[in-house]
């Protein structure tokens, strides 16, 4: 189960544990926190804080999150025999080593989708089943649109300190103005426009939208790291599989061996029905199916 965007695994206890959908008293659950997501290797993590955080890689790859999550699985569990040497092993066939063990499920939301389906193609030896919920196999274009709004949000904040013209940089301090336009442009995205229109958010607590959004996404943000997000932000943003096969989708889905199913919801302004029905398409009925969350929560449907 690897994590979301400006997740950790503590978020995950609706999820996992005894009895529930991830029932630990039947399986063996592993939760993966994310590069970049303040627990993991992270900016916020450098030992030189603030300062240090400029050396954080400009990019870390939904794929360099996977090679190291299977590495890390290999070490704690071991090989799996039933895959050879340059078959099951890194998408550019016999580059990398690691076999990890065979996996019964991975279970993603959101960037979790996009690390599952990774998963799916980079190893598939060691994937049985993929549940992609409200996430696809890449960062679509009109997905590219809303992260490139929140990535400008955050560095027109005057604590921005740039190191570089090509993005390079670090927070001197809290960057509190570009946090707050980061939670706003946020709270149009990652909610679907019924929970607007028909004033859903009446229903749990909230008098007005202006109310939902100060005390929900902007409460929550305000909490973040904001040199954390931006590094994920950018990891999601390069988001794709078929990035070692030279833009070749196909080349990428005919790897999966996988049995996926498809979870979206009809109102995610950004991981959208149609881009999991077209991937689903690619993966064919054998491999892959899709069933629609219906929702005003749109992508938070999943979470």
């Amino acid at each position: 189960h690897p994590t979301s965007f400006d997740a950790v695994h503590t978020e995950v206890d609706e999820e996992v544990g005894p009895g529930k959908m991830l029932d630990i008293d039947r399986y063996c659950v592993v939760v993966m926190n994310m590069l970049g997501n303040g627990v993991s290797f992270s900016p916020s993590t450098s030992p030189m804080y603030p300062p240090a955080r400029s050396s954080y890689p400009s990019l870390i790859t939904v794929g360099d999150n996977v090679r190291a999550q299977a590495a890390a699985l290999h070490e704690r569990f071991g090989t799996n025999k039933r895959c050879k040497v340059g078959e099951g092993s890194d998408c550019a066939a016999g580059r990398d080593l690691i076999r990890p063990p065979r996996l019964s499920l991975i279970y993603g939301y959101s960037m979790g989708a996009l690390q599952a389906l990774e998963w799916a193609v980079r190893f598939p030896d060691a994937v049985a089943r993929v549940a992609a919920v409200c996430g696809t196999a890449r960062c679509a274009p009109i997905n590219d649109c809303f992260l490139l709004s929140l990535e400008a949000a955050l560095c027109a904040d005057p604590a921005w300190h740039a190191t570089s013209d090509n993005g390079a940089g670090y927070f001197e301090s809290t960057p509190s103005k570009g946090l707050k336009a980061f939670a706003r442009i946020y709270s149009g995205w990652g909610i679907g426009s019924k929970w607007y229109e028909d004033d859903v958010f009446k229903h749990f607590g909230f008098e007005s939208a202006e109310s939902f959004i100060r005390d929900s996404y902007e409460a929550g943000f305000a909490q973040s790291d904001a040199d954390d997000m931006l590094a994920q932000v950018r990891t999601w943003r390069a988001a794709d599989v078929s990035r070692p096969y030279g833009g070749d989708s196909q080349a990428a889905f005919d790897r999966i061996r996988a049995r996926v199913v498809y979870l979206p919801c009809d109102g995610d302004r950004y991981f959208t029905v149609e881009a999991a029905r077209r991937e689903a398409a690619r993966l064919g009925a054998d491999r892959a199916r899709v069933s629609v969350i219906e929702s005003a929560w749109g992508h938070r449907a999943g979470d």
